[in-house]
C-alpha cells in the first residue's frame, strides 16, 4: 500500500515581524505569499499528510512573532490536507510553538508504515546545536527494537541533521548523532531519517542500511517541496521546484 507524503522544510517566514534576513538568499518577507501557493501545490499530489521539519518562522522571539506563527497554521489548515509541523532553532522553543500548533503524536501508523516525530528536540540554553535527550534515545530504540507493527517503511522527522556531517561554518548535526545513527542500525526495517536545517538539501544516502535525506529550505529559490513515496518496494523522493508555478 505505502504512504505518500507531501513535504517542505525552513520556510522562515516574517509578516508582522519587521525586517528581512541579514542572509540575502533567504526571502521571508515573500513567504506569506508564496507558502499557500506551495501547500496546494503539493496538495495536488494527493498526499496522506504533509509534514514541515521546523524554522517555520525566521526569528522566535519578538512583536508578530505570535501573529506570524498564527497565519502560518492557518496556511496548513486551510489546505485541508492532515499535517504536522515541527519547530526549529528559529522557531519558539516546544512549548511555545505547541501553544498555537497541534502537537503531534509521537508515532503514527498509517497505510502500512510508521511515521515518528522528534517533535520534543530543540536548542536550548542558547547552544547553537541540539542535542537529542536521553529521554527521546530511549523512545526511538524502544519503537524501532519492537517487532516490526508495519512491514513497509518507517520514516523519522527531525529538525536537525543526523548524517552526513554538516557541521563546517554552522554546526547542522546534532551533538550526539553518532549515539543516534547506533540507534538507527540496530533496526532491521527500511528506514529513511528527514531532516531540515541545511539550507543547500542533503540528497537521499545510505550509510549502514540506514537512509538519510534532508530537503532544500523552501525560504531558498527554486522554493522546494517534496513529495515522498515510500512502500515496501523502495523509497522514493520527487523534488517540486515551484519558483516559476508559485511567483
Amino acid at each position: 500500500m505505502g504512504i505518500r507524503i507531501g513535504y517542505l522544510t525552513d520556510i522562515h517566514l516574517r509578516k508582522e515581524v519587521s525586517g528581512t534576513s541579514i542572509i540575502e538568499t533567504r526571502h521571508c518577507r515573500k513567504m506569506a505569499g508564496l507558502l499557500p501557493s506551495a501547500l496546494a501545490r503539493m496538495c495536488r499530489e494527493s498526499p496522506d499528510m504533509i509534514v514541515c521539519t521546523g524554522d517555520v518562522l525566521d526569528v522566535s522571539t519578538g512583536p508578530g512573532v505570535d501573529q506570524d506563527l498564527r497565519l502560518c497554521k492557518k496556511f496548513f489548515d486551510d489546505c485541508g490536507t492532515p499535517y504536522v509541523v515541527l519547530p526549529g532553532n528559529h522557531d519558539p522553543l516546544p512549548d511555545d510553538f505547541y501553544r498555537v500548533f497541534p502537537v503531534p503524536e509521537k508515532r503514527l501508523l498509517l497505510n502500512n508504515c510508521e511515521l515518528i516525530f522528534f517533535h520534543e528536540d530543540a536548542c536550548f540554553n542558547g547552544e547553537q546545536s541540539s542535542k537529542r535527550s536521553e529521554r527521546s534515545l530511549h523512545t526511538m530504540a524502544d519503537i524501532l527494537m519492537r517487532a516490526k507493527c508495519c512491514e513497509e517503511a518507517t520514516l523519522l522527522f527531525q529538525h536537525y541533521v543526523i548524517y552526513p556531517d554538516r557541521n563546517e561554518g554552522y554546526p547542522h548535526n546534532y551533538q550526539n548523532d553518532d549515539e543516534i545513527r547506533s540507534i538507527l542500525e540496530q533496526s532491521d526495517r527500511q528506514l529513511l531519517s528527514i531532516s531540515g536545517h541545511y539550507h543547500s538539501g542533503i540528497p537521499m544516502m545510505q550509510k549502514n542500511n540506514v537512509s538519510y535525506f534532508a530537503g532544500r529550505a523552501f525560504c531558498e529559490k527554486p522554493y522546494s517541496c517534496y513529495i515522498i513515496n515510500a512502500s515496501e518496494h523502495g523509497i522514493f523522493i520527487e523534488e517540486l521546484e515551484t519558483a516559476k508555478e508559485i511567483q
